[in-house]
């Protein structure tokens, strides 16, 4: 208990860190280029992280479940290699969407873009798709607190820091070079990310002779799976890129204010983002178990501890949206209303988090992706819509109703599989052994 207990609060310190990161460059980019530059980076990020989500194919997600079954397995020695052939299979497809990923971006078909943003994206994508496979990969091994400080939030933070360090020493700085060293922060966590893999299975993985993935694994890591894509991509969209859905139809003030709005909202759904990946491993086991009452005690503490936590900080943000938005600009109190409603918005995300990673983790990944195809298809038409027809107004109210609607709908498709889990247990490590 005592184990679980430090584990959990190392995550939630971890994640709490990626939380700030993604409010604090955003912050710091406020302040530099105003709303206008907020807008154009949001984009920028909003952009990466599709085209990054594409080029990994649904690896990261893919390696937590097998990296998790090997652990429990006991046969780790088939890690290096299992690792190696996800993030080789990645760079591959970042490598090859940087070329269109960069004419689309510099077309200005999504408005204006960052000068030179072309070249950052292309420098940028590999990067961040391996980051998100060497963090998934780290969630698979039961390390969940490790991971946020490779991924997006973690990033963030970095490039904050970088920028601030910058500033603090006398140089002026506009949104280019800004960019600049986002991407530079992103080579410095790559590199860190890197050298704390290869310092982890030199300790513990690599036997005297390496094993090699089993053909359905190999298989798996080469192609990547659909299911798993379109559920990153659907998450992905509905939320964080839907800046570069609805770009072409607002202005860059209008985005920057509304990215302000949804930075500090997000602060309330972060409890989730720690617990789902502590979960992950353990939502592996009950379901190979078929400890059906297990599980459903580990969906109730997830959920009702993360709404706890979650809860003050709602309060404080209904209360008085005003103080944190402040601290962007002047301008930025216009975005109060946009705050209020986000906030409960992600209040009910926290309330469902569990469900998804349970889905994930316990062979639902089909009907997530089904559910993740016509959340996409909703969110690229209602989106632009509302934009157009409502402004910024409309873009937020489609947001919450497709982000809820789309939580609310896993909640009730994982309810039906934990109730049907007894009758799968074992399935996973029988297919192991067969394969073995």
């Amino acid at each position: 208990m005592l184990k679980s207990a430090i584990g959990l609060a190392a995550v939630f310190i971890t994640r709490g860190i990626g939380a700030v990161g993604g409010v604090s460059l955003s912050l710091i980019i406020a302040q530099l280029a105003g709303a206008d530059g907020l807008g154009q980076f949001t984009v920028f990020l909003s952009f990466l992280g599709i085209f990054a989500i594409l080029a990994r194919r649904g690896l990261d997600t893919i390696l937590i479940r097998t990296v998790a079954l090997i652990e429990h397995a006991g046969i780790g020695g088939r890690l290096p290699a299992i690792l190696r052939h996800g993030a080789h299979t990645a760079l591959g497809g970042a490598l090859v969407l940087c070329l269109p990923g960069a004419v689309l971006l510099g077309s200005g078909f999504l408005g204006k873009a960052i000068p030179s943003a072309e070249l950052v994206f292309a420098i940028s994508l590999p990067m961040v798709t391996l980051l998100g496979v060497i963090a998934g990969y780290i969630k698979g091994t039961g390390r969940p607190w490790l991971a946020p400080l490779f991924e997006m939030g973690g990033v963030s933070l970095a490039a904050t820091l970088l920028i601030a360090t910058t500033l603090a020493i006398g140089y002026r700085l506009d949104l280019v070079a800004a960019t600049i060293l986002f991407a530079c922060a992103l080579f410095a966590l790559s590199v860190c990310a890197v050298l704390v893999v290869a310092q982890d299975m030199a300790r513990r993985y690599i036997p005297s002779e390496p094993l090699e993935p089993f053909p359905k694994e190999r298989a798996e890591l080469r192609q990547g799976q659909l299911a798993y894509t379109a559920i990153a991509l659907s998450g992905f969209a509905v939320q964080a890129g839907s800046f570069a859905i609805v770009a072409p139809f607002l202005s860059e003030e209008a985005l920057g204010l509304a990215r302000a709005a949804e930075r500090l909202a997000l602060i309330v759904s972060f409890p989730i983002l720690a617990i789902n990946p502590f979960i992950a491993a353990r939502v592996v086991r009950h379901v190979q178990s078929g400890c059906d009452e297990a599980l459903w005690r580990l969906i109730m503490k997830s959920s009702l501890g993360g709404a706890a936590i979650a809860l003050p900080v709602l309060a404080l943000l209904l209360a008085a949206p005003e103080i944190p938005l402040i601290y962007f600009g002047t301008d930025f109190v216009r975005a109060a209303p946009y705050l209020g409603a986000l906030a409960l918005a992600h209040f009910l995300l926290v309330l469902l988090g569990p469900f998804p990673m349970v889905m994930n983790m316990g062979g639902g990944e089909k009907e997530m992706m089904w559910v993740s195809f016509v959340t996409v298809a909703i969110a690229v038409v209602l989106y632009p819509l509302a934009a157009f027809w409502f402004g910024v107004e409309g873009f937020l109210s489609a947001y919450v109703l497709c982000s809820v609607g789309r939580a609310a709908i896993v909640g009730a498709l994982a309810t039906k599989l934990v109730m049907a889990v007894s009758k799968r247990s074992g399935t996973a490590l029988r297919e192991l052994d067969q394969n073995g």
